[in-house]
């Protein structure tokens, strides 16, 4: 399952321990496996005198051993070798009657008191436990009702469930069980924590069907944060919602979907394109046949449609009726794609300077020289190595008042940047709630 997930942190408990880990947890067990080793030798020596001998060493020293040996490929292997260790400490006792073979178990036994006393004093000294209370204040943000939970992670399920059992949860049992019952949906999910998918509003609302996100990991919470289908309710201050350390942010999931979005595509993609001439690419280059395609909500996934060659590149054009539908527009929102492009009536108007790493609905916006018509032509060039994780685009356009809208429903900023006439960006400047404005080149640039 690991490999057929590839990225993916699945059955993390399945994993080995480090070696830290290792030493930290499993010392004792290790310690008694040696001394019973030890004890068997004796043992079998005085099986070969012909002198009195117990089998359970010749069984119970070996299995020690094997689940020992396991411990290395599975911290699960654990479960069965504490137990196993524990019949060895009491074997120990019996076999070493002599005041010496007792004294040599006095300092483990002492040990193992002085851990769990320490154990217990430090769980009393916690009146609360700092996890536990993130979850209880975290219940308490969902606004109350049988509402259903997007959760980025199984492991916040059981305690979100114990404070709230009105609630619902993608996934609450173990993992695997969504895996085997319903794979694309833990696969579309998968997709999503690995920033595979720039429609993280689309995902959750459409086949998820869910009401609110909750999510862990700083490399997924900023598909929530940019996206305008999201709203953060927990934590509020945007400090403690930052993109490093361990958060647990709550969003609001849009009720209906962001008209902004285009969905109505024409296509075409060039089989000759190689990572050396991608800048070289024009929207005129007369190759490939013109196709339409729709996306679903607001992604156009071209990995799906497409294999490519060596290099994967496509021009892709929004409808002509989704154009004249979002006329009046003066930011285009440009994203999901790796190497992005794009030209307003065969005019170069933006480049990206570095592959985005991750597929987002917004990864920035391009202010346009003047508001867009019901004629205008947008083309984006789209590009992305056959062995990058993507390849897509996602296109939206944005009044200013459609901007602060979602802004002021997201309790965001909106810092839209001054007005530029040279309209050839590299870089960015102003900061908005769905991320970067793109900033105008130097001529140096040009």
């Amino acid at each position: 399952m690991r490999s057929d997930l590839q990225l993916s942190r699945f059955g993390s408990e399945l994993y080995p321990l480090s070696s830290p880990e290792f030493l930290q947890y499993l010392w004792w067990p290790m310690a008694l496996v040696v001394a019973g080793i030890a004890t068997a030798g004796i043992a079998l020596d005085r099986w070969r005198r012909k002198e009195e001998h117990d089998w359970r060493w010749f069984y119970l020293v070996p299995v020690s051993v094997f689940f020992l040996g396991l411990c290395f490929e599975s911290r699960r292997a654990s479960e069965y070798l504490v137990p196993l260790a524990t019949l060895l400490f009491f074997h120990l006792l019996k076999e070493h009657r002599r005041w010496l073979g007792a004294a040599a178990l006095v300092p483990l036994c002492a040990v193992l008191g002085i851990n769990l006393v320490k154990e217990q004093r430090d769980a009393m000294r916690l009146a609360v436990n700092p996890k536990l209370q993130e979850r209880r204040t975290l219940a308490a943000a969902i606004p109350p009702g049988q509402a259903k939970i997007f959760n980025c992670e199984w492991e916040t399920t059981p305690s979100l469930f114990y404070y709230r059992p009105d609630l619902r949860f993608i996934d609450i049992l173990d993992p695997s069980l969504l895996y085997f019952q319903k794979r694309d949906a833990f696969l579309a999910r998968d997709s999503l924590r690995l920033g595979r998918r720039a429609d993280a509003h689309g995902l959750v609302r459409g086949p998820f069907k869910a009401d609110f996100v909750t999510c862990i990991s700083p490399e997924v919470r900023p598909q929530f944060e940019l996206d305008p289908g999201f709203r953060r309710l927990h934590p509020r201050e945007e400090s403690a919602a930052g993109r490093g350390g361990p958060v647990h942010s709550l969003y609001e999931v849009k009720k209906d979907a962001v008209k902004e979005f285009v969905t109505e595509f024409s296509y075409r993609v060039f089989a000759q394109a190689t990572p050396e001439n991608f800048l070289e690419l024009e929207p005129a280059a007369n190759e490939g046949t013109e196709l339409k395609a729709s996306a679903p909500s607001t992604y156009l996934d071209l990995s799906a449609k497409e294999r490519g060659g060596v290099a994967r590149c496509a021009l892709v054009k929004p409808e002509a009726e989704e154009v004249k539908k979002l006329a009046g527009a003066t930011l285009v929102g440009l994203g999901g794609g790796r190497n992005l492009r794009l030209w307003l009536n065969g005019k170069p108007l933006y480049a990206t300077q570095s592959a985005y790493p991750r597929s987002l609905a917004v990864q920035v916006l391009v202010p346009l020289p003047r508001p867009l018509q019901a004629a205008d032509r947008l083309e984006v060039l789209v590009c992305s190595s056959r062995e990058a994780a993507f390849w897509g685009v996602s296109l939206s356009l944005w009044s200013e008042a459609a901007l602060k809208s979602v802004c002021d429903w997201k309790k965001s900023g909106l810092a839209p940047g001054k007005k530029e006439t040279a309209w050839s960006f590299a870089g960015t400047q102003a900061e908005t709630c769905l991320g970067p404005v793109a900033a105008p080149a130097t001529r140096q640039n040009h």
